[in-house]
């Protein structure tokens, strides 16, 4: 007697299950990518300040500043075509690309840090490096030690409102023929940082 499975015979079944190609999402596997985190700072203060029955005011500005976030994104990845993704975890963007767009990132991080100081009166603080990342689902699952040193020099370095950048993104942007002078500035602690002013000026 011929075994089935599902209306098929046993055989048939075996040589769908073997032929069947493993899914992409199965990879796991880091590649070089660039990751900026970056943190918009009085969002904190603004949600403690209102907590009973007027939250919407801090939701109400969290999310303007996801519009502006949104909206540069889009118009940045339709104008120059590049693949570019970004995650939103609470007052934190982080934002991940091939390191061969670091100049559109810097454009852009540049470009939300003026509309967010003039539409919503708040500064950023962030840092970009250059490392190994896994990221999968449109950048909602980011993972590697490129995300974490991120983190880490946001937190530990970057201390003022400014978004500073590590070595390899400095080595990054000289491979670019660009002059570093044109997207950033060197700060008294040695820090290089973005020069959004500059940048913003020279983008538009």
């Amino acid at each position: 007697m011929t075994r089935t499975i599902a209306g098929v015979t046993y055989d048939e079944w075996l040589k769908k299950r073997v032929k069947k190609p493993a899914r992409i999402e199965e990879v796991k596997k880091y590649s070089n990518r660039i990751i900026a985190f970056v943190d918009v700072l009085g969002i904190k203060a603004l949600i403690d300040e209102h907590r009973k029955h007027d939250e919407y005011k801090a939701i109400d500005k969290i999310e303007k500043i996801r519009k502006i976030v949104e909206d540069s994104t889009k118009i940045l990845k339709q104008t120059k075509n590049i693949d570019l993704d970004f995650l939103q975890i609470s007052d934190s963007f982080v934002f991940v690309c091939n390191p061969k767009t670091v100049i559109p990132l810097i454009e852009l991080l540049s470009t939300i840090q003026m509309r967010i100081i003039t539409e919503c009166q708040f500064l950023l603080r962030g840092a970009i490096t250059i490392g190994d990342a896994l990221v999968r689902e449109f950048g909602k699952f980011i993972v590697g030690p490129a995300y974490i040193q991120a983190y880490q020099l946001q937190e530990n370095d970057a201390i003022y409102p400014r978004i500073i950048v590590d070595k390899s993104v400095t080595k990054a942007i000289k491979r670019s023929a660009h002059p570093i002078t044109d997207y950033l500035q060197r700060d008294s602690d040695k820090e290089f940082f973005i020069d959004y002013i500059k940048v913003y000026i020279g983008v538009r």
